[in-house]
This record gives C-alpha cells, structure tokens and sequence, in this order.
C-alpha cells in the first residue's frame, strides 16, 4: 500500500512540475489566464493519453484510472498555483 501511495504523489508531483514549468513560458502574455487553462486541459489530456497508450501499446503495463485523477490533480494544482500568482502581482512578471 505504501508503493501506492508513492506513485500516486509522483503522479501529482511530475505533473504539477509539467503545468508549472510550461506556464513560465506564458507568464509575461497578456492572455496568461487563458493560456495556463489550457495547459492545464493539455496535460490532463496528457495523462489521460499515456494511461492508454499503456493498456494498448506497452505491454506488461496496467491501465489506472487513479493515476489519471493523480495526474489531474497535479496540472490543477499548478494552474491554481499560478492563477493566485499572477493575481497577488498584476505586474506580467513574477
């Protein structure tokens, strides 16, 4: 159980690095909103892709529904991260 619990947390962690990581490239956009939503939707979309691409292309890996609401989470994270970052500075840098 504990192995579970580890893998769901780097689910959340690398995702939340991808969201994080890919904003810094919009940060100083007049759009970053919505710009940051729609990383967020492409690396949930990410997630989702790659839970199939396992059940379908890779053999000897399982498809989880979990480890796409861990991957969800973390792209939610990071875009909650960065909507209270911009809004605490209305200045297009951080």
């Amino acid at each position: 159980m504990d192995f579970y619990q580890a893998d769901k947390l780097v689910h959340i962690v690398m995702f939340f690095t991808l969201g994080f990581l890919f904003s810094f490239a919009v940060k100083r956009s007049d759009k970053k909103y919505l710009l940051i939503l729609m990383i967020a939707i492409g690396g949930i979309v990410f997630g989702i892709a790659m839970e199939f691409v396992q059940k379908y292309f890779i053999p000897n890996r399982s498809f989880d529904v979990n480890d796409m609401i861990a991957d969800g989470i973390g792209c939610l994270a990071a875009y909650f991260w960065w909507r209270r970052r911009f809004k605490k500075s209305d200045v297009n840098y951080l």
